[in-house]
Order: structure tokens, then C-alpha cells, then sequence
């Protein structure tokens, strides 16, 4: 007999050789409800913004009437611990008119300042 394996050597080669990289859906529907949370504190906010997290990345969708509340809705995702970057899907519907306004390519992925 060489010597004894015990249960902490083989978790410890485990832990070396498993990847680090999983995403970890639990921290995005935790994210997702922080966001959630936030947007129904505000005032103004919209019932028709619907919040999707992958992997630290908050996508925000649905329909604004006002571009103010898109772009604080966004400062809110932003300030959310773990979000990694904000994608505005948001359509702008003019409620005098019904034109719909959708999101700009160059302007739709911002870095979260974090």
C-alpha cells in the first residue's frame, strides 16, 4: 500500500479539471428579477417591457410610449449587480400618432459602466 486516497483529493482533481466557464442560469434569473424589481419601483414604469438575461447580458423588449422611459429603463438594467451589458429591443410607439419607432443597429448594445 502506497498511501490512502481520501474523498477531498478527489474532489480537489475534480474541481481542476472541470470548466469554469458554465454560465450559471441561476445568477441570470436572479439578474432578470433584480431588473424586473427595479423597473416596477419607478414611476413610469412600463408593464410592457419584458427583460430576457443570458449569461450577464440583459436584452430589454417590448413597447415604450415615451424614449425617456427606454433610456432609463436601461440605466436601471445597468445598475443591476452582475449585468455585464444592456441590448435595447425596445419599439417607441407615439401614442398620438401609433408610429412605431424601433431601436437603432449602432446604438442597440451598450457596456454596463460596472
Amino acid at each position: 500500500m502506497v498511501g490512502i486516497v481520501a474523498l477531498s483529493d478527489v474532489l480537489r482533481a475534480l474541481a481542476r479539471i472541470l470548466p469554469t466557464d458554465v454560465p450559471d442560469a441561476v445568477a441570470d434569473d436572479r439578474i432578470a428579477e433584480a431588473v424586473l424589481a427595479g423597473l416596477g419601483e419607478q414611476k413610469w414604469g412600463s408593464k410592457f417591457i419584458r427583460v430576457h438575461v443570458e449569461n450577464g447580458v440583459v436584452t430589454l423588449t417590448g413597447a415604450i410610449l415615451d424614449d425617456r422611459e427606454g433610456q432609463a429603463a436601461k440605466v436601471v438594467a445597468e445598475n443591476v449587480p452582475g449585468v455585464k451589458a444592456v441590448v435595447d429591443q425596445m419599439a417607441w410607439i407615439e401614442p398620438f400618432s401609433g408610429m412605431v419607432v424601433l431601436p437603432e443597429e449602432s446604438g442597440t448594445h451598450r457596456q454596463a459602466s460596472r
